[in-house]
């Protein structure tokens, strides 16, 4: 074990410069838990906020495509005869991309 020494000039010894790298030591390790603490506390936040944006998106892009359906379905029951010759146009050029693979 080292001993005791005391410098000449600062009137440090060698157990005081110790016990100042052991509180360097605790402080830095308490600065490395909060910053931790910070990043999971800010991650939580994120990740809520996201979700809740997500579900608000989600559920505004839901009702669009209702109303497209509504909007479909009104003009099938307005214009039937429209809507089957594109419904059977939209079939042939389906037919033929698949028939030329």
């Amino acid at each position: 074990m080292a001993t005791a020494t005391k410098d000449k000039f600062t009137g440090t010894t060698t157990e005081d410069l110790a016990a100042q790298v052991d509180a360097l030591k605790a402080d830095i390790a308490a600065l490395t838990q909060s910053l931790g603490d910070y990043g999971r506390t800010q991650s939580a936040h994120l990740a809520e906020s996201a979700r809740a944006s997500g579900e608000a998106e989600y559920e505004h892009l839901r009702s669009k495509v209702a109303d497209l359906g509504n909007q479909a379905e009104d003009f099938v029951v307005q214009k039937p005869g429209v809507a089957l010759g594109i419904a059977a146009g939209i079939g042939f050029l389906a037919g033929l991309v698949i028939s030329r693979r």
